[in-house]
């Protein structure tokens, strides 16, 4: 897989990049179904190793959690090692679909399906950019490291927290992840998050007498203490200051006061309620399950102390928490090569100024940040994360795949 005439220029490599290919490959990869529940990844992730290896590359797999298999392929040697990072697991598809949800249809320039931006889109522009680069390993100066991880939408166990403290090629110098947002839009940093059950204990009884404690009734509690929890903002580092008031003026400026709100405030959402045994009996035990999401300047001890504090004033008794994920905000300095190098790449393809953002969701950027690894995520639209008719447009993956190529041309070859 090496050229032994130089590799050519920035621009040549982009405008060659095989458009049908590039568009086969996004569709096919929404066809292989990887919803997280339940997690399983053995399918899409044995197809990529079949199509890197059938192309000359040693591609290697982990599997630290049953049926959640991760990649890891890399190229070159020494210093910079670059990582370009994705996730092969996507959101369950949901119903009432207009299309199969994998059908990886191409319509009107756009391919449908779940997964279609977040992130089978982002993985398709990671796998062709590596593959493009690839054939000029001879000159290139560093390594290029392509990571493909399971689990992303559960918060990286049986992925990137497992990978980045097990495998050593995927602690680069530098990540680049093709997570979507907009296509104007470098992101550079994303919110904290505090994962939460709730437990509340009742008294069981008949349901249709006076009798027993209703845990439901109790458990639903926890929402009106969580509401006040929108109320408490934090203070982002001097170094991003500016950043955040500008994207908090963006969102205002286009109609978006949720989005402008969210930012700077905590924020959260209840996915899971349950509980109860029958219709007609007093529930005994119900679980609630919350996610809640922290701007710059909030830690997750912050909320939890604030959280126990307004519980005990509302007198809820024998409601017991735990812990199951919590992470810091977190950010890469806009003064990082990667950041500078994607920003320019980004703002020499679309020919206008590009815009440095924090994310409100959160990626596995985030482990990669608390690994010391300067990140940044760049992809699609992210309009429809998540949501039943999911398309990418076809113009915006094949931007990824260039500012892919631009990044790694840019970070591993001398100029």
């Amino acid at each position: 897989m090496v050229c032994n005439l130089g590799i050519p220029s920035k621009n040549t490599l982009i405008l060659g990049l095989q458009r049908k290919e590039i568009i086969s490959l996004c569709s096919k990869l929404i066809q292989l179904r990887s919803e997280n529940p339940p997690g399983d990844t053995r399918e899409i992730a044995e197809y990529i190793k079949q199509k890197l290896e059938n192309s000359g590359y040693t591609c290697q797999k982990y599997e630290p959690i049953k049926n959640m298999e991760n990649l890891v392929a890399t190229i070159g040697s020494d210093k910079p090692n670059l990582i370009f990072c994705g996730h092969l697991d996507v959101f369950p598809a949901g119903f009432n679909w207009r299309l199969d949800p994998f059908s990886g249809k191409v319509i009107d320039g756009k391919i449908f399906g779940r997964g279609a931006v977040d992130m089978k889109a982002g993985l398709a522009a990671a796998i062709s950019a590596f593959e493009t680069i690839a054939k000029y390993e001879k000159e290139m100066q560093g390594r290029l490291t392509l990571a493909l991880f399971a689990d992303e939408e559960n918060m990286g166990f049986g992925g990137a927290q497992w990978m980045l403290k097990n495998v050593h090629h995927v602690r680069g110098d530098a990540c680049l992840i093709g997570e979507p947002a907009a296509p104007d839009v470098v992101t550079i940093g994303e919110k904290g998050v505090l994962w939460l059950r709730y437990e509340a204990e009742g008294e069981l009884a008949h349901g249709a007498y006076t009798g027993g404690e209703n845990a439901i009734n109790k458990a639903t509690e926890i929402l009106k203490v969580l509401e006040n929890l929108k109320k408490y903002s934090g203070r982002a580092p001097s170094e991003i200051t500016t950043l955040v008031r500008k994207q908090r003026n963006y969102y205002q400026r286009h109609g978006l006061p949720k989005a402008a709100r969210a930012l700077e405030k905590v924020w959260y959402n209840c996915g899971v309620i349950k509980g109860g045994e029958r219709i007609n009996m007093v529930p005994q035990r119900c679980e609630v399950y919350v996610d809640v999401r922290l701007p710059m300047g909030v830690k997750p001890i912050h909320v939890i102390t604030k959280l126990n504090s307004l519980i005990k004033q509302r007198g809820l008794s024998n409601l017991r928490h735990e812990v199951l994920f919590s992470i810091e905000p977190n950010f890469t300095s806009p003064t990082e090569r990667i950041v500078e190098v994607t920003k320019n790449n980004v703002e020499q393809l679309l020919k206008k100024p590009a815009k440095l953002f924090f994310r409100l969701g959160s990626t596995d950027g985030k482990f990669f940040r608390k690994a010391g690894i300067p990140t940044v995520t760049y992809g699609p639209n992210a309009q429809l994360m998540g949501r039943i008719n999911e398309f990418v447009h076809i113009e915006e993956l094949m931007l990824s795949v260039g500012v892919h190529v631009g990044v790694a041309y840019d970070y591993l070859y001398p100029k």
